[in-house]
């Protein structure tokens, strides 16, 4: 089919053969002046704002994870002294998330990042036999672990024992007022003896 025969419009083919076709040496001069007029230095999109006569309020985030030990460096087995929380290894945290919030995690490698929980809340629960937050308290502390929103902040997320009573000085381990003491005479040596 050629342009002729539709008419006098331009086919399918010579438009290939147009966007094919070698370029006129007047067309490559204009592209090679184009480029040169490119600066060489890059572009910065970061760059400080010009005078700006609206003021702009500045957020500033709270830091909240503990920081990133260097590579090679051993994590002492020993409890970290936290005086306003306990602080737990947010891969540890993040495997216990129920199904619902596997979408909010971003996917990458939690390394030595701990989520620090106010002790408060960790041994009001802990008798229960479970200790959970709510998911926006893991979020807030470590933003650049999840996606961001605010749909699931109020769905409680189980904090591992195994990782709090690993971490827990045992000395704020208390017994309860009521809790007796029973002592076992010494003519028993194991109460799976049989008499």
């Amino acid at each position: 089919m050629s342009a002729s025969s539709n008419g006098g419009k331009p086919g399918f083919r010579s438009f290939l053969r147009g966007l094919f076709s070698k370029a006129s040496p007047a067309e490559t001069e204009m592209t090679d002046v184009a480029v040169e007029t490119i600066p060489d230095e890059p572009f910065n999109t970061y760059a400080e704002p010009q005078s700006d006569p609206i003021a702009r309020p500045t957020f500033v985030p709270r830091p909240t994870i503990a920081p990133i030990m260097p590579r090679g460096a051993v994590p002492s087995s020993a409890p970290r002294p936290a005086t306003n929380g306990l602080q737990i290894p947010l891969a540890s945290i993040v495997t216990n998330l129920p199904l619902e919030l596997h979408g909010k995690v971003r996917a990458m490698d939690f390394g030595q990042i701990t989520v620090t929980v106010p002790l408060e809340v960790v041994l009001g629960q802990l008798g229960s036999g479970a200790v959970k937050v709510p998911f926006g308290l893991l979020r807030r502390a470590a933003p650049a672990a999840f996606v961001p929103g605010l749909e699931s902040d109020q769905v409680m997320v189980a904090l591992p024992l195994g990782e709090i009573l690993s971490r827990l000085n045992p000395a704020l381990l208390t017994r309860r007022p009521t809790q007796r003491q029973i002592t076992i005479s010494e003519e028993v040596a194991s109460p799976f003896d049989v008499p």
